[in-house]
């Protein structure tokens, strides 16, 4: 049987999924495959809000060829487009040079996941909302509010990370109502259907400087 971390707040059985619904009649199913990593100390935590159909597609083809479980989540989250993109944001951000790294590419290596970079979602496990894969608001689903609350703040907690990097508008509205005191900064979603949004966000200097700023303070 594959070994996954323990969670206890919705199922720990590989690849089970669990039905839920809202007042209004929306199916939510959320699929047990925690996609992210566990690093030691990390400093930095990048959030998305739920692992895509890509994630789960490369964390099987990782599987398959013999990585071990563990580490194949935290392979697979943020990967492919998605990872090349991020990098390409994280980059203009000046965030390798100011970890002593010599690019973007050195945060997602095996030594910067294990120790000081923390990849995870807001809710840990793959989730459809009427069998798509799509954002949805977590408040209103139980096991999802509880995921993005209780479970996250275990995970990570407050004064074990110096910044927190949101990816995308739901992930940062979230933070504005749950986590507003956090020292975190919005990105665009690295998704490659983003990429109007990506490119328009890599062209604002003035953006990309106030981040800087705001990177350096909370790192220095």
């Amino acid at each position: 049987m594959l070994q996954y971390p323990q969670c206890y707040l919705c199922t720990t059985e590989p690849f089970e999924e669990l039905e839920v619904y809202n007042n209004r009649g929306k199916k939510l199913t959320l699929t047990y495959c925690p996609i992210g990593n566990s690093p030691k100390n990390p400093i930095i935590a990048i959030i998305g809000f739920s692992p895509g159909p890509q994630q789960v597609k490369t964390y099987k083809k990782l599987v398959d060829q013999g990585t071990h479980p563990m580490e194949a989540l935290s392979k697979a989250a943020f990967s492919g487009r998605l990872r090349k993109n991020l990098a390409e944001m994280l980059q203009a951000l000046y965030l390798p040079q100011i970890l002593g790294f010599n690019n973007s590419e050195q945060i997602f290596q095996p030594e910067s996941l294990e120790e000081k970079i923390h990849l995870t979602s807001l809710v840990k496990c793959p989730a459809k909302i009427d069998n798509k894969p799509k954002p949805f608001d977590p408040r209103y689903f139980p096991q999802t509010l509880i995921c993005a609350t209780i479970r996250f703040k275990r995970e990570l907690p407050e004064n074990s990370v110096k910044l927190f990097i949101t990816l995308g508008k739901h992930v940062e509205e979230f933070f504005q109502s749950f986590y507003y005191n956090y020292p975190y900064i919005a990105i665009p979603h690295p998704s490659p259907a983003n990429m109007r949004t990506i490119k328009s966000f890599l062209n604002d200097q003035q953006k990309l400087e106030k981040l800087r700023q705001q990177v350096e303070k909370y790192l220095s």
